[in-house]
């Protein structure tokens, strides 16, 4: 049962890599993210997201019915420096995104270190968090 709720959180981070980079170059660098797990196992994990250097592409969709939204925060210079923009999402099988193209605070700085904190979210509040740092080099 844990395997086959793994396989729909993959599938769906992996239809919104697909989504949001339609044919890829070879060149394309897609890093995948997860909300943090409140229950301890991978069952918990609410929402799968996506950031793609190249156009920075930025995604992320609700993968669970648990009464949670989720929200992305972007940060430029990395996690907690400074706040770029944030983006939510709720309702399971959602999904939202920005990108270069959406202009001002979406185009990210090229080599530069960018900054994900990947949450659930209910009532104004972010709980269950995992942080990601990448440079945005592509």
């Amino acid at each position: 049962m844990k395997i086959r709720r793994f396989l729909g959180v993959a599938t769906a981070a992996a239809a919104l890599a697909v989504g949001f980079t339609g044919q890829a170059a070879a060149a394309t660098v897609n890093h995948g993210m997860f909300t943090g797990d409140p229950f301890g196992s991978v069952v918990g994990y609410s929402g799968a997201g996506t950031f793609t250097e190249n156009g920075d592409k930025v995604g992320i969709c609700d993968t669970k019915a648990d009464g949670h939204a989720v929200r992305l925060h972007v940060y430029t210079g990395g996690v907690y420096n400074t706040l770029r923009y944030s983006i939510s999402v709720g309702g399971k099988g959602s999904c939202t995104g920005k990108t270069a193209g959406n202009g001002g605070k979406y185009n990210l700085p090229e080599n530069t270190k960018i900054g994900f904190l990947f949450c659930r979210y209910k009532d104004g509040q972010d709980s269950a968090c995992n942080a990601y740092n990448w440079v945005n080099d592509n």
